[in-house]
């Protein structure tokens, strides 16, 4: 004989809660009541019962006061919005509060509370087995290990090669199906049925139920044109799917509320039929990218008490949005390799989204920061040093990282890949070599003491070595003076101390083209307010992005916001 399903419970108790205002939030031990005759009355073992009411203790007193997790349907929902927020199933929902079928059609009462799973928990709600369906469980789950001999191999059916099912039991492709065939139904979104199979979207799965969704149509497509259903239902919908692919892919939160604005346009401005031309490509370039490895660094303290960050491959992999570059003028942790030896510090950042710039490598250079000369002793270079009129002192390295973290967020927004550098010289000309890097871009600020009249963006080249770097230049020049608040001009990297870093001279190997921007001078009052200001960095480091489009003869209309 089977055991108690979840909810079915007592003629005494399912009366009681007939009444929807009559269902205990609340209970009381009586003399003789134990955890099992409360639990079968909740349709519960034992252990789901202790778990669910948060019971740390095997024996209950009598008078002891248990509450039972429950909570309100939202305003403006219906149950399935209560289960969802619980991570509950419908069927799950409605077995505990012992609903009448089918529980999609239940229309709660104001003020009603329902039991919901306690948030933390397994959330199992399920019958409890007998000892013949435990046996009939492992007899499924050994014939679902067929096992087949081939010239005395074993393999296993149920191995590589299948495709994973989500929580429900779908594989991707038969998931992608169902979404399809559901979303026909009217006003299809936001309804239970459907929106049931929405959340068995996952991380795991998104990938593959996108890539199986090979209808005439892309997925998001699907959700948006039914426009019968509710725009906030759709909009939720497309987050939820968009939000699992960005989970899997390690996209970043400025890529996130691009899209969320770009869905928002289409569903509320344009009278709600949306076209997802834009959104499509967004999800496109997701696709295409690779979800970023695990960083390769680990921060520790060292004898003399400073933060060392060592690099065990030498580089990490960052992720634009969390892993930033910037800094508030606090010293970052020395970076090191395995062998203790002072390295520049280089991290990798994948596309956001695929774009005009796709299949580039730049390099973006802050200058700047820990070096050695022997590679054993850690000296911190600040470069160029001011101090305000106020007293502070204003150093230009984390200056030139503020700019790197712009620059960086519009390279990989529109495709390419980036390989950012700071610190060591030597090293960082070796990481544009070992990324095999197409371009270089260098970034620094200037600051001269007693003068606060000098002033201007300069653009540094070996136009001399590299007719490459020139023509970058050049069109660099063109675009940052129409465009920025600043006073631009060209300067060959011979009349410079630049000439002996080793990023844009005659050292630069493979003859990419490469140029250093002095973004100005911290000591002019003007340059400064650029300097510091988000806006103007942002407006800057759009038009470096553009000048590049242009250098490679992109049409710099496919220029991505």
């Amino acid at each position: 004989m089977s055991g108690p399903n979840v909810g079915r419970v007592s003629e005494s108790v399912a009366t009681a809660r007939a009444d929807a205002n009559k269902r205990p939030v609340q209970i009381k031990v009586k003399r003789g009541e134990t955890i099992n005759t409360l639990a079968k009355k909740y349709g519960m073992t034992s252990n789901e019962f202790k778990a669910w009411v948060g019971l740390k203790t095997n024996t209950l007193k009598p008078g002891m006061s248990l509450n039972l997790p429950n909570d309100v349907v939202p305003a403006g929902k219906g149950i399935f919005a209560l289960a969802k927020k619980y991570n509950m199933t419908l069927e799950e929902f409605g077995k505990l509060n012992n609903l009448p079928k089918p529980y999609k059609n239940y229309t709660a009462k104001q003020g009603e509370r329902f039991y919901v799973k306690r948030k933390g928990s397994s959330g199992r709600v399920q019958p409890a087995k007998s000892s013949s369906a435990k046996r009939a469980a492992g007899q499924k789950r050994s014939s679902a290990k067929v096992q087949t001999k081939r010239a005395g191999v074993t393999t296993n059916s149920s191995a590589k090669g299948s495709e994973p099912r989500s929580s429900a039991g779908y594989t991707p492709t038969e998931l992608a199906n169902k979404i399809y065939d559901g979303s026909k139904k009217f006003a299809a979104v936001g309804k239970p049925d459907f929106d049931a199979l929405i959340d068995q979207i996952t991380p795991a799965n998104v990938e593959k139920v996108l890539k199986a969704y090979t209808k005439k149509e892309s997925l998001i497509n699907t959700i948006t044109s039914e426009v019968m259903s509710g725009k906030k239902a759709r909009e939720d919908a497309v987050m939820h799917v968009y939000d699992a692919l960005a989970k899997a892919k390690g996209t970043s939160p400025n890529a996130r509320a691009k899209f969320y604005a770009e869905l928002h346009k289409q569903l509320y401005d344009v009278w709600g039929m949306a076209s997802t031309k834009n959104l499509d490509k967004m999800i496109e370039g997701m696709l295409a990218s690779k979800p970023p490895k695990a960083p390769t660094s680990k921060i520790i303290t060292n004898k003399a008490g400073q933060k060392v960050q060592v690099l065990k491959s030498g580089y990490e992999v960052g992720v634009v949005g969390e892993r930033k570059v910037s800094h508030t003028a606090a010293k970052p942790p020395i970076p090191v390799d395995s062998k203790g030896q002072v390295i520049a510090e280089v991290v990798m950042y994948n596309p956001t989204s695929k774009g005009p710039l796709s299949g580039k490598t730049i390099m973006v250079n802050a200058g700047h920061g820990w070096g050695g000369d022997d590679l054993k002793s850690a000296t911190f270079r600040p470069g160029a040093r001011y101090k305000d009129v106020n007293g502070k002192m204003l150093e230009e390295w984390y200056k030139n990282r503020n700019f790197a973290d712009n620059l960086i967020e519009e390279l990989t927004r529109n495709g390419a890949k980036v390989v950012y550098t700071t610190g060591h010289a030597p090293q960082a000309c070796d990481a544009k070599e070992d990324f095999k890097a197409d371009m270089l871009i260098s970034i620094h600020c200037n600051a001269v003491d007693n003068n606060t009249e000098a002033n201007g963006l300069k653009i540094i080249h070996d136009g001399v070595n590299s007719p490459s770097s020139d023509r970058l230049a050049q069109i660099m020049d063109s675009q940052l003076s129409k465009h920025v608040n600043y006073k631009c001009s060209l300067l060959p990297a011979a009349q410079t101390q630049h000439k002996y870093i080793g990023l844009i001279d005659e050292s630069n190997r493979r003859k990419m083209p490469a140029v250093m921007l002095e973004m100005g001078f911290m000591s002019n009052h003007k340059d400064r307010l650029n300097i510091d200001s988000y806006n103007q960095r942002k407006l800057a480091m759009k038009n470096v992005t553009i000048a590049i489009m242009k250098y490679y003869k992109i049409d710099s209309n496919k220029y991505k916001e």
